[in-house]
């Protein structure tokens, strides 16, 4: 049975809906224009984080931990607006400039970059008081804004089968217009 989160997001507020388990393998955030459908590596997710206004950022751990305790994290974040390719290399240089300050173990990846997505990755072996951490990192342009995809464990490094799964998931990630 495909499990689900529904979250909608809207001017006058936001409501949450989940499964009956409380838990999810694929996520989907709901914006006025536009959603995000995000399959996961099939483990059970749960909602940890909720939102702010006009840029909702929703947090997902695994079933059994918290935002104050956890392995793995998926992030998504929405910024509305139309965004052209400079405006995201800014993002990008912004993001890899902060994490780089401070921080001298990181390591960068840029990824494949196509006309509507960029994806990387960074890791750092411990920093600024925060373990070593592993992140996965992609953009998707779409009509109405930008959908951030974020997949992190607390490791010196993805496990390769846990990362290919994860880069397979972004993939896959689709958005979908409403009329």
């Amino acid at each position: 049975m495909r499990q689900y989160i529904l979250w909608i997001i809207c001017a006058c507020g936001s409501v949450g809906v989940v499964n009956a388990a409380g838990s999810s393998t694929t996520i989907s955030v709901v914006q006025r224009y536009e959603a995000l459908s995000l399959p996961t590596d099939g483990r059970a997710w749960v909602l940890a984080g909720g939102e702010a206004n006009n840029v909702p950022t929703v947090e997902y751990v695994l079933q059994g931990q918290s935002l104050n305790a956890w392995t793995s994290l998926v992030t998504i974040q929405y910024a509305a607006g139309t965004f052209d390719d400079a405006q995201i290399n800014q993002i990008l240089r912004a993001t890899h400039a902060e994490l780089e300050r401070d921080c001298t173990s990181l390591k960068w990846s840029d990824g494949l970059a196509t006309p509507e997505s960029v994806q990387y990755e960074w890791r750092h072996y411990g920093c600024r008081g925060y373990p070593a951490q592993h992140e996965l990192v992609k953009i998707i342009r779409g009509r109405h804004g930008l959908f951030v995809m974020h997949y992190v464990e607390k490791a010196l490094q993805l496990n390769p089968e846990m990362r290919n799964r994860w880069l397979m998931a972004f993939d896959k990630a689709e958005i979908i217009e409403f009329k």
